[in-house]
């Protein structure tokens, strides 16, 4: 297990995830319920305009789902 902190600098927040999947390349798999309370505790906001990137000590990242939504990512930026 691996513990990641994701941070939002435009609104000041953060959320901790426990990851265990770890998908293609710099991909992590993350339940709906983690991305669910990630989405929420770092805006929470549905129209607002902070980019949806996240950061940690390993550089910017965007939470996203599969095109069948059947699971959700935490992709690297850069591989996007």
């Amino acid at each position: 297990m691996t513990k990641i902190t994701l941070t939002n600098d435009f609104h000041n927040t953060s959320v901790n995830l426990v990851v265990t999947d770890h998908g293609p390349g710099d991909t992590v798999v993350i339940s709906d319920g983690q991305y669910r309370r990630a989405r929420r505790e770092l805006c929470g906001m549905a129209e607002c305009r902070c980019g949806g990137t996240y950061s940690d000590d390993h550089g910017d990242h965007i939470l996203c789902r599969d095109a069948e939504d059947r699971e959700a990512y935490i992709l690297t930026a850069e591989a996007s």
